[in-house]
């Protein structure tokens, strides 16, 4: 929060702000003034004296300009500052001292020389409307967006690039450092930032200067560093649903000018906007985060230190999975045909299934000669009768504004790591070491959105660890040549988990309309067979799918600084990379649960232990070939009666007699197989054996086994794959300092990001390398006595071989097809794969106006088009799902997540009262940006429009920040625009919310 003494920003310029007021109250109040304020200036003097000396060799706080090579956020977050000068003083002890407010030198500001795409945003700008994670920062930058999701999921986008999700085995488009460390993996960044000094977003590609490259930018996030200078603060909020926000941080001198130290840390506790009926005491995106950070920082001499860190997050569950609304899906695709013909949604179980070669009234659906007319309207599946849940229930979360689900467990996550930096002044020569290493944990456990026994244990896992080490050598700048070089190595291992585990629902709620009239509505004297065989089907089962990935990479660059004149400096860099990334991935059923007899024999080369017999009916045809599956007249597939593997009458059969019936049948079983079959046969139907089954009876087994194997799906053995590659980064940009307020430069930019080995249904599949190419053309300008500060850029960014979900042949569906009795086609699924290419083009604005005494205004702004240039294998949207093609071509459409117009306008008005012993201040952000399309598939459902969220505070403190109390709105204006969604959307999890903070420091 704003007090005298600072504003907006960390300042240096101060600036009178007149009032009237009588002689004698203002010479009281310039005498009490006058003596406080050359005591803080002895202080400070004193302070900064001896941080300047370990800060500015010191990790990522050096006092070169742009030219030595730092990066922008080393430049703007920690530039010396000096001792106050005369002219300085004069403006602090004139009649009206007491009316002083010191306005701030923006950190933009500073960033003037640098010949790139930046905005940076301050910590205390942050904690002014308690911002605390990447949805908040990137609100406060120019064309870059957080896509919401839960800590695994979201991901950062620059220019309309990098939206993606769970997608671990590539590297994220958007870099994130923290502290000098860079993260390659974005989940790491995706926590509470607390003690923060300043964030910079850069965009482009980047990597010539250290770290790990990026393809489309990088936001870097700078910790407040321990100083000498004795140090305590710590901030309380308290606000609607039960939130409770404490941060503080210590510090100070351990041994003078040889060894200081900082901890800091942060309480993140609220209850969620959105309650689960099943059980109140569970809200969704509730936040249940604690974090903190020591640091050490060690002077030995003076020209070496040495800088600690290591934070720690402890596993906390935060239920985040879940929070959808669902709504009826459209009855019926363009072409007429149905969009569930098998009556597998939700509304089929619930409300009833009409099959897909039924004319009727839609009118009509309750009549006893509408459901009991052939194909027609069948009624609710009476399994899931009278359990308190109805289909009303399902579809009225929105209305009701809750969830209803029974799996509360949440996702738990953790994530940990420390750092060592050192830097080392040789002669005219800084040698750095930065040596990071971070574990990230994650596990899901999720629901399909009912109370019923369906999903259980089902979800994600990641284990993530990751060492980085970094050498880097930097001149001292001053020369006709800056420059700096360096080596950067980087080891991970990735261990990602998908599990799927049912319950006793399971079986009746994901059958077929076909499955479920076998097995129970249609089962006769069978029936209470059925039900119990749908019960035990899935019950208990799980299987786990699991891809240990493990990349070693290491890179040289090198970045220069020319100086042909004062004014012309032609910045290059180069980086060579290599990339060795290598891959494992299996399948397998962790647990058979109750149901265990009904599996295959074998998926693939996996022995499931199950028994042989017929479970083929029917299938789809190409009778023509054509390569497309013939249709009947309404749009579903054709299909004719299994004679092959002999008659409808053999649907189920077990050859116990170790000889085939009809050639072509299923293949022989053992001894024990059979053993197996007639054990099922007897606890089910208290038979004899498997052959002494009715062929009612055998349809139903046949059925189950059917339905079982469609959800254990594929299975296979480990599977391996190995990636190398060699991958460049260059840059070469002029810069031209036409005089002291202006600067512009050209930026020529290229970047490669590595490709990666991402299976796909267990077969090797190799995600080919990004290339970009990128131009940018800016200009850096004071204006108004340097009052005004204004960057504009316009770029161009062309990117071949994109990485994102495209359509990829679905190995192991294909291997079903062509087997005997299937379609003969090959399948396709959507996977992590290249778009051809990719342009982004527009024009990008961050700026700062100080012009008005006690007010300070940010503006920052972007025109994107973020557009495909060749993308014919688009995969297909739920709308259109009927369509036969294996692809739809999504050329000429803007990319998932990209406005074309986004801004954020921030500002803050803040002044002494009360006789200046006190300050008054309240400040407001708003970001706004038009439509975009947020599904990755761009339906036409996908679309969110215009939207913008407001954040604001009031409050008063002290002018020594002894104390501040404020009041703090998050998205006062509760925006919570959303895509409709085919089925279902996903509300805005941070709807409006009001707290108050008490903050104080000594």
């Amino acid at each position: 929060m704003s007090i005298a003494g600072a504003s907006m920003f960390v300042g240096l310029e101060a600036e009178a702000a007149p009032k009237k007021k009588s002689k004698a109250a203002a010479s009281r109040a310039a005498s009490e003034l006058e003596l406080e304020n050359r005591q803080l200036r002895a202080e400070l003097a004193a302070a900064k004296r001896r941080e300047l000396e370990l800060i500015k060799k010191g990790a990522g706080a050096a006092t070169a300009t742009a030219q030595t090579g730092q990066t922008a956020t080393e430049v703007a977050a920690a530039e010396p500052i000096p001792e106050a000068k005369p002219e300085e003083e004069d403006i602090t002890q004139n009649k009206n001292l007491g009316e002083v407010v010191v306005k701030a030198k923006p950190k933009l500001a500073k960033l003037h020389e640098v010949a790139q795409s930046v905005s940076v945003v301050s910590g205390q700008e942050l904690n002014r409307e308690l911002s605390r994670d990447l949805g908040d920062i990137t609100r406060r930058a120019s064309n870059v967006q957080f896509n919401q999701n839960n800590t695994r999921g979201a991901s950062l986008s620059v220019r309309g690039l990098g939206k993606r999700s769970f997608t671990e085995t590539q590297d994220p488009s958007v870099g994130v450092t923290l502290d000098g460390v860079p993260y390659a993996l974005t989940q790491l960044a995706n926590f509470s930032f607390y003690d923060v000094e300043a964030v910079e977003v850069t965009r482009g590609p980047r990597g010539t200067e250290g770290g790990l490259s990026a393809s489309s930018g990088k936001v870097n996030v700078t910790s407040k560093m321990p100083t000498f200078t004795p140090t305590a603060e710590l901030s309380a909020a308290y606000g609607q649903r039960e939130s409770l926000i404490l941060q503080g941080a210590l510090g100070g001198s351990v041994i003078d000018n040889f060894l200081a130290w900082r901890g800091s840390f942060i309480v993140d506790k609220a209850r969620g906007f959105y309650e689960n009926e099943y059980d109140r005491n569970y809200t969704l995106y509730n936040r249940d985060r604690l974090s903190g950070r020591a640091q050490l920082l060690f002077t030995p001499t003076s020209n070496l230190t040495a800088r600690f860190v290591a934070d720690f997050e402890p596993k906390q569950p935060q239920v985040q999975n879940g929070l959808t609304f669902y709504h009826d899906q459209p009855f019926r695709f363009a072409d007429g045909s149905l969009t569930d013909r098998n009556g597998t949604t939700a509304y089929s179980k619930l409300n009833g299934y009409f099959s897909h070669s039924n004319q009727f009234a839609l009118n009509d659906t309750t009549s006893p000669g509408a459901i009991s007319a052939v194909g027609s309207r069948a009624a609710a599946g009476q399994y899931f009768y009278n359990r308190g849940f109805t289909y009303n229930d399902y579809v009225g979360g929105e209305q009701r504004g809750t969830v209803w689900f029974d799996q509360n467990k949440g996702q738990t996550v953790n994530n940990q790591g420390a750092a060592a930096l050192i830097d080392w002044e040789v002669g005219n020569h800084v040698l750095s070491s930065r040596t990071g290493v971070r574990e990230y944990r994650f596990d899901a456990h999720n629901d399909e959105g009912t109370p019923f026994d369906i999903s259980v244990d089902g979800g994600g896992g990641v284990k993530y660890n990751q060492w980085t080490q970094e050498f880097k050598v930097a001149n001292k700048p001053g020369g006709w040549l800056d420059y700096k070089a360096g080596v950067i190595g980087l080891w991970t291992k990735d261990n990602i988990d998908s599990k799927t585990g049912w319950g006793a629902d399971a079986g009746a709620w994901f059958a077929t309309n076909g499955q479920y009239n076998a097995l129970y509505r249609n089962a006769g004297t069978n029936r209470g067979a059925g039900e119990a065989i749908l019960k035990d089907l899935l019950q208990d089962a799980r299987t786990q799918e699991t891809t240990e990935v493990r990349t070693q990479s290491g890179a040289l660059f090198g970045e220069s600084d020319l100086h042909f004149t004062d004014k012309l400096t032609l910045t290059a860099g180069v980086r060579v990379a290599h990339e060795d990334r290598k891959s494992r991935n299996y399948k397998l059923i962790a647990r058979n649960g109750a149901g265990g007899a009904f599996n295959p024999v074998s998926v693939r080369d996996v022995a499931t232990g199950g028994f042989n017999s017929d479970t083929t009916q029917s299938f789809a045809v190409d009778q023509n070939g054509d390569g497309v599956i013939d249709k009947n007249p309404d749009g579903s597939n054709k299909t004719i009666t299994n004679t092959f593997y002999g008659s409808t009458a053999n649907y189920g059969k077990l050859n116990d007699a170790q000889t085939a019936v009809v050639a072509g049948d299923a293949i022989v079983n053992s001894a024990e197989q059979t053993g197996l079959a007639d054990s099922l046969a007897a606890r089910y139907f208290g038979g004899s054996s498997y052959s002494a089954l009715t062929a009612a009876q055998k349809t139903m087994v046949a059925n189950a086994k059917t339905l079982r194997a469609s959800q254990i799906g594929r299975l296979n053995q480990s599977v391996e794959d190995d990636y190398q590659d060699v991958l460049y980064t260059a840059q070469l940009t002029p810069s031209y300092k036409i005089n002291e307020d202006l600067t512009t430069y050209l930026s020529w930019q290229y970047g490669e990001k590595s490709g990666s080995i991402a299976p796909v249904n267990g077969r090797p599949f190799t995600v080919k390398p990004e290339e970009t190419h990128a131009l940018e053309l800016g200009l850096k300008s004071f204006w108004l006595d340097k009052s005004v500060v204004v960057n504009v850029d316009a770029f161009v960014m062309d990117i071949k071989n994109y990485q994102q979900a495209v359509q990829v042949v679905d190995e192991f569906q294909t291997e079903v097809n062509m087997a005997p009795g299937g379609s003969g086609l090959t399948a396709y699924t959507a996977a992590q794969g290249n778009v051809g290419r990719v342009r982004v083009h527009g024009v990008e604005l961050d700026s700062v106006i100080n012009t008005i005494p006690n007010l300070s205004i940010r503006f920052n702004g972007a025109y994107n088009v973020a557009e495909y240039l060749d993308y014919k294998n688009a995969p297909k949207p739920d709308e259109q799902g009927y369509l036969t093609s294996d692809y739809v071509d999504m050329t000429g459409q803007l990319l998932p997540g990209a406005s074309k117009w986004n801004f954020n306008v921030g500002a803050e008005y803040s002044r002494p009262i009360f006789e200046t012993k006190f300050v008054g201040h309240t400040s407001f952000n708003t970001t706004y940006q038009t439509e975009f399309n947020n599904s990755d598939t761009l339906s036409a459902y996908g679309w969110v429009g215009d939207r913008a969220r407001t954040d604001a505070a009031i409050g008063i403190g002290t002018r020594d920040k002894a104390w501040d109390l404020s009041l703090i709105g998050k998205n006062i204006f509760n925006d919570r625009a959303h895509e409709s969604g085919w089925n279902s959307y996903a509300p805005d999890p941070y709807p409006r919310w009001f707290g108050i903070q008490l903050s104080g420091k000594i």
